[in-house]
C-alpha cells in the first residue's frame, strides 16, 4: 500500500496543482453567476408621522434584514455590506397588521449585482401611545436612630419627578420612592438618593432598558434628629356602609407620630389609637373623611412633635358580580359510606361571586373550595347536592349551577354486624314450690337499683341458655343473696 502512494510521487502532484490551474482557469473564461447574501442594518424613514401624532414605535424582532443578490464568480470578492441600503418608510406602516415593507436598494457596484432581494420582507413594529405623568416622591425610612433619638422633620427636593414614555411601561409604575438610611444617628443629616419606581406590588421596574424618561435622576433628602420616639398611628373604625358596598380600608395623612417625653413614659406606648367612635362610616356609598387630631389622643404628659392633624380617609367601594368556573377536583366530597363510590358532576362548575372589584380582579379560581355531604345518599342512584363552599374573606355567594351525585356500589357490612341476632327479653319463672322465696326476691327486685333490673331483662342469644338460666334463676330463690351476685355475674 505504501509503494502505491509513494510510486512516481513527483508525477502526482504535479497532477494535482495541473488539475487546480486547469480549474482556475475554466472559472476564469466561464465566470459563472453565484448566489450570495449580506446583512443589513433597516433604516427607518418618515418616523415623524408617528412621533408627531405622540406615540413611539419598537420592532419587535430583529431590525436587520439578509439581502440576497447575484453575481458573477470573479466579482463576488467586491461586494460589501454597504452597498446595499435597506430600509422601511412608516407611512407605509399597515395597522392592522403592524407591519412595513422592507424596501432595499444598490448603492455601489449597480453593473455587477443582480436579483437583489430582503428576507423578511417585511418588518413588524409595534406603536403605542407616549404618555406623560406625575408622581408624589415618597421617602422610606432604613434601620433606627440611636437610643433616645427619633427621626424629625424630613425635607425631600424634589418632591415630584415627571415620567414620559410608553404607555405600557409608564403605566406600571404606581410610586415613586426613595430610601433614607437612618440606622444609629444621633444628629441631623443630609444627603443624595436615586429615586425607585415601583409597580402595584412593591417590585422595582428598572428603567433603563426602556424608552422611559424622568425629569430628575436624583432627589436631595435633609432630616433632623430628636430625643423622642416614633410611634404608629392606628386607626379603628365603626359602622357598615350602604347596602351594596363594602369597608375597602382606612387610610390618615399621618402613619407615624414623634411623640417625646419622660423614659418611663415613651417606654409604655407603642402607638396611638384613634377611636372607632371618632371614625364611623355607617351608611355611606362614598369615601367619608375626617380631620382628626392626635393630640386628644396622646396619653400622660407626651407631646407629639409636629403636625398632629390627620386628614383620615374611610374608603368604600361599590360590590360587583363576577363568573368563576372552577374544577370539580375543587369540590370534596365528606361523610361517606365503605363500599360505596361517589362521582359528583359536572366536570366544570359555574360560581357567581359578589364582592369588591379589586377583589375579585385578584381571587384566583383555584382558591375557591367546597365540599358536598353524601351522609343521606346510602343507596346506588343520582343525587342533587347542595355545595358548600369555603371562601376568602370578603367574597359571597351569588349563584352556582348545580351539581349532582352519581352513586354505585354497595355499603360494606361487617361480619360482626351480620352475625347479630334478634334479641329477646329474658323470660322469668316462678317455683311454686318455693313461693315464700319468690315472693321474698320480688320484694328485693323492688328495692335494687334499676339499672340492675334492666340488666337482668337483657334477651337471651341461645334457647340453651334459657333453660339454664331458668335452673339457675330457681335455685337462686333459695338464697337471695347469692341469687343476686350470681345474675349480676351471668349478664355480665
Amino acid at each position: 500500500m505504501k509503494d502505491i502512494l509513494t510510486k512516481n510521487i513527483g508525477l502526482k502532484i504535479v497532477s494535482v496543482v495541473l488539475a487546480v490551474l486547469v480549474w482556475m482557469i475554466v472559472v476564469n473564461i466561464s465566470n459563472p453567476e453565484i448566489k450570495a447574501t449580506k446583512q443589513v442594518q433597516v433604516e427607518v424613514v418618515n418616523d415623524d408621522v408617528i412621533t408627531n401624532a405622540g406615540k413611539i414605535y419598537e420592532f419587535t424582532g430583529s431590525d436587520t434584514v439578509t439581502v440576497s443578490y447575484s453575481v458573477r464568480t470573479r466579482d463576488e470578492y467586491k461586494i460589501k455590506s454597504s452597498d446595499f441600503r435597506a430600509y422601511v418608510d412608516m407611512k407605509d406602516l399597515y395597522d392592522v397588521t403592524g407591519s412595513v415593507p422592507v424596501n432595499v436598494e444598490v448603492l455601489n457596484n449597480k453593473d455587477i449585482i443582480l436579483d437583489v432581494s430582503a428576507k423578511p420582507s417585511v418588518l413588524r413594529v409595534k406603536v403605542e401611545d407616549i404618555i406623560k405623568t406625575t408622581k408624589d416622591i415618597e421617602y422610606e425610612l432604613e434601620g433606627q436612630p440611636a437610643d433616645g433619638y427619633a427621626v424629625g422633620n424630613v425635607d425631600i427636593s424634589p418632591t415630584s419627578v415627571s415620567i414620559t414614555g410608553p404607555a405600557t411601561y409608564v403605566g406600571q409604575i404606581k410610586t415613586v420612592r426613595i430610601l433614607i438610611d437612618v440606622d444609629g444617628i444621633s444628629e441631623d443629616i443630609t444627603g443624595t438618593a436615586i429615586p425607585l419606581f415601583l409597580d402595584a406590588s412593591g417590585r422595582t421596574i428598572d428603567l433603563d432598558e426602556t424608552d422611559v424618561t424622568v425629569n430628575h435622576t436624583t432627589v436631595n433628602y435633609s432630616l433632623t434628629t430628636l430625643i423622642g420616639k416614633s410611634v404608629p398611628v392606628q386607626y379603628e373604625v365603626s359602622g357598615s356602609p350602604a347596602p351594596g358596598y363594602s369597608f375597602i380600608g382606612v387610610e390618615g395623612t399621618l402613619k407615624e407620630v414623634i411623640i417625646r417625653g419622660s423614659k418611663a413614659e415613651l417606654a409604655e406606648v407603642n402607638s396611638i389609637v384613634v377611636p372607632a367612635s371618632v371614625l364611623n362610616l355607617e351608611g355611606t356609598n362614598v369615601n367619608r373623611e375626617v380631620l382628626v387630631d392626635l393630640k386628644n389622643y396622646v396619653p400622660g404628659n407626651l407631646q407629639i412633635v409636629g403636625d398632629s392633624v390627620s386628614s383620615v380617609t374611610m374608603k368604600v367601594e361599590g360590590q360587583e358580580e363576577k363568573h368563576f368556573s372552577i374544577n370539580i377536583t375543587q369540590v370534596a366530597v365528606t361523610n361517606t359510606v365503605e363500599g360505596l363510590q361517589y362521582m359528583v358532576e359536572p366536570i366544570t362548575v359555574g360560581v357567581v361571586l359578589r364582592g369588591i372589584k379589586s377583589d375579585l380582579d385578584s381571587l384566583d379560581p383555584k382558591e375557591i373550595l367546597g365540599t358536598v355531604d353524601v351522609a343521606n345518599m346510602t343507596e346506588e342512584g343520582i343525587y342533587p347536592a347542595d355545595v358548600i363552599f369555603t371562601l376568602p374573606a370578603g367574597y359571597m355567594v351569588k349563584s352556582y349551577t348545580p351539581v349532582t351525585v352519581k352513586v354505585t356500589g354497595k355499603p360494606v357490612v361487617h361480619e360482626f354486624e351480620s352475625s347479630q341476632e334478634p334479641e329477646s327479653p329474658q323470660i322469668h319463672r316462678e317455683d311454686p314450690e318455693s313461693e315464700s322465696g319468690s315472693t321474698s326476691g320480688e320484694a328485693q327486685d323492688e328495692s335494687r337499683p334499676e339499672t340492675e333490673k334492666e340488666s337482668e331483662r337483657e334477651p337471651e342469644k341461645e334457647t340453651e341458655k334459657e333453660t339454664e338460666r331458668e335452673t339457675e334463676s330457681e335455685a337462686s330463690h333459695e338464697t337471695q343473696s347469692e341469687s343476686s351476685e350470681s345474675t349480676t355475674e351471668e349478664n355480665q
